[in-house]
């Protein structure tokens, strides 16, 4: 069976759809997005062609009796509305994605792209989502610096904590981290006592986890 209009764009929404019922990030789909819009083109072409022809036409009663044309233009103009609103689906979904891995993550956006090495997510991005990443980086350092010294709103939780210190253990090895006590080197399944404040994004993270 050959391909129809919109055909690609249907598969991208599911996608989307399957992204969203694992939870999961799948790998930006550069070819597909191409694709339909190499389709979209396509469709305006069509569509800018028939209603060149149609005006043109001497008879103007002609013209509105041409409803197989009518049709056809009625039918391509759908089409290429549908792969934009899917297009917009499949990026809307990609963005609110993101913003939410980056909050999950701590706002610690060099740890979500680990860049140094193949434990993160940049390799399933475009380059442009990874310019959003980090203009959406900049602009929460910026909203929070004035009162950094009072609240971090990338802490995980803005509920004042009950004790300074807290019992640790380490889930993940996150090496040698500068705490107010001296460095502290985390291997995995040692516990520690430390101040709240030096491993909050080692917790957010999942480095680290809360033991009573």
């Amino acid at each position: 069976m050959s391909q129809q209009y919109t055909d690609i764009a249907h598969r991208l929404i599911q996608q989307s759809r399957r992204s969203h019922l694992t939870d999961s990030l799948y790998a930006y789909d550069d070819a597909s997005v191409r694709e339909i819009t190499r389709e979209c083109r396509y469709l305006n072409s069509q569509i800018n062609d028939t209603v060149e022809r149609l005006t043109n036409e001497a008879d103007q009663s002609l013209m509105e009796s041409d409803k197989p044309t009518l049709a056809q233009l009625t039918i391509l103009n759908l089409c290429a509305q549908r792969n934009k609103r899917c297009l917009l689906g499949y990026h809307h979904h990609r963005l609110n994605k993101l913003r939410d891995l980056y909050w999950k993550s701590g706002a610690a956006l060099a740890h979500l792209l680990n860049e140094h090495d193949n434990g993160g997510i940049r390799d399933e991005l475009s380059p442009t989502e990874v310019d959003f990443l980090r203009g959406y980086s900049s602009l929460i350092t910026q909203y929070k610096s004035p009162f950094l010294d009072v609240v971090d709103i990338t802490s995980g939780s803005l509920e004042p904590p009950k004790d300074l210190h807290i019992s640790v253990r380490v889930v993940r090895d996150a090496g040698l981290i500068e705490t107010q006590g001296g460095p502290v080197d985390f291997r995995v399944g040692q516990r520690f006592m430390v101040r709240r404040s030096d491993v909050e994004r080692l917790l957010v993270q999942g480095y680290l986890e809360q033991v009573d």
